[in-house]
């Protein structure tokens, strides 16, 4: 039987080699978010992301919710009186109810004549002036 003590010193220098390595510890470095860097591109950029929803939201989607409800909403006449008939003219008074307005404040007008008819025959042509909702 031949012993070889050099196998013998690989085997105990190369368990050695990795025992001094055992001891040392790395530095703990922080967290991500306890980091300066992390907040100094966090913050700016959640930033510039509200000010784009806000704008969003504030300029196209309530608009386009509004004009959805506004959409569905329907004018009801319940009485329409004409006094003071004449040649030239007529006086005529409306009272009607706005219905499915929403909960938004409305300003409703008429561009253009109106032309007021009855059995097929024209009484004339008139301009209604704008109105409002109340929410």
């Amino acid at each position: 039987m031949v012993f070889d003590i050099r196998e013998e010193d690989e085997e105990r220098h190369h368990d050695d080699e990795f025992e001094e390595y055992e001891d040392v510890k790395q530095p703990e470095r922080p967290k991500f978010y306890r980091r300066k860097k992390f907040w100094m591109f966090c913050i700016p950029n959640a930033i510039i992301a509200i000010i784009i929803a806000v704008v969003l939201a504030l300029y196209v989607i309530m608009p386009k919710i509004a004009q959805g409800l506004m959409n569905k909403a329907t004018i009801e006449f319940s009485a329409i009186d004409i006094t003071n008939p004449s040649p030239s003219g007529m006086d005529i008074v409306m009272e009607g109810d706005m219905r499915k307005t929403g909960p938004f404040h409305a300003e409703i007008s008429f561009p253009g004549t109106v032309t007021v008819s009855w059995n097929g025959t024209i009484l004339g042509t008139t301009e209604i002036p704008g109105t409002s909702t109340a929410s």
